[in-house]
């Protein structure tokens, strides 16, 4: 929980958004394997949304195992920026399966 908080204080730092007052919690947005979570990860960076992994190492090591199943890579993001993420990781997902 101390990790969580801190990233919320270095997010918060970045984001102004995010110190006028809205409530803003760690959110899981996307779960995957590597490449799927660091192609979306760097979509909602470019639309200025800041976001961060979490388990990359263990996904990395052992990726045969990664891809939704034992321990996925999860892509976190502030619940400030919530609705414009959904709309960003929905269009990845509909991307995916065209």
């Amino acid at each position: 929980m101390f990790c969580i908080f801190i990233v919320n204080l270095l997010i918060a730092n970045k984001n102004p958004n995010m110190n006028s007052g809205k409530d803003f919690r760690p959110i899981e947005i996307y779960s995957g394997n590597g490449w799927e979570v660091e192609l979306l990860k760097s979509m909602l960076e470019s639309a200025g949304i800041n976001c961060f992994l979490q388990n990359e190492y263990s996904g990395t090591i052992t990726p045969h195992y990664t891809a939704g199943g034992v321990n996925p890579i999860k892509l976190i993001i502030s619940s400030a920026d919530l609705e414009e993420a959904k709309t960003i990781v929905e269009e990845f997902q509909n991307n995916q399966n065209s």
